[in-house]
C-alpha cells in the first residue's frame, strides 16, 4: 500500500476535524472570560474591602498595625483571583493588583480615621486630602518606609500571583 492510500488520507482527514472541533471548543472558552473577569470584580470587590476591615480589627486587636498582614490579604486575593477568574492575561493581574491597593486603602482609612472612614472614601474632596495624609505618614520616617516597601510588595505580589500559569 502507498503512503497516501484511501484509508490513510481518511484517517488524517479526521484528526483535522477532530482538531478543528477541539480548537473551536477551546475558543470557546475564551469568550467566557469576559464573563470570569466581570464575576471576579464582582467578588474581588466585596472581598478586598472585607479584607481591609479585617486588617482594621487585627491591628485593633493586637493596638499596633501589622503591615505584613497587607502581604497575606494581597495573597488571599490573588487565590480568589485564581479561583473565581482562572484567567491568564494581563488584565486579571492588574485586577489583582487594583484589588490589592483597594484592601490597603480601606485597612488604612480605617486605621486613620475609624468608622468615619466611610465618608472619607465616598467623597472626593475628603478622599484626596486623605492620599495627601496617607503619603505624607508613609514617608515620615524609616519605619513608615518599610511600611510603605510592605505595601508595594503586597499589590506586586497580587499583580504576579493573580493569574495562572
Amino acid at each position: 500500500p502507498s503512503f497516501f492510500s484511501q484509508q490513510r488520507c481518511v484517517t488524517i482527514y479526521l484528526y483535522i476535524v477532530h482538531l478543528e472541533v477541539s480548537m473551536r471548543i477551546y475558543n470557546l472558552n475564551t469568550h467566557n472570560e469576559n464573563k470570569r473577569f466581570l464575576l471576579s470584580i464582582l467578588i474581588g470587590l466585596p472581598a478586598s474591602i472585607l479584607m481591609g476591615y479585617l486588617f482594621y480589627l487585627v491591628s485593633r486587636w493586637f493596638t499596633f498595625r501589622l503591615d505584613i498582614f497587607y502581604i497575606v490579604i494581597a495573597y488571599t486575593i490573588s487565590l480568589l483571583l485564581k479561583k473565581v477568574g482562572r484567567g491568564v492575561t494581563k488584565k486579571f493581574s492588574i485586577l489583582g493588583a487594583c484589588l490589592a491597593f483597594v484592601a490597603i486603602i480601606v485597612g488604612d482609612a480605617l486605621i486613620l480615621f475609624g468608622q468615619n472612614a466611610i465618608n472619607l472614601l465616598t467623597n472626593a474632596i475628603f478622599f484626596s486630602q486623605f492620599i495627601r495624609i496617607e503619603v505624607y505618614s508613609l514617608t515620615a520616617n524609616l519605619n513608615a518606609l518599610i511600611g510603605l516597601l510592605i505595601r508595594v510588595s503586597a499589590i506586586y505580589e497580587a499583580y504576579y500571583y493573580s493569574v495562572l500559569f
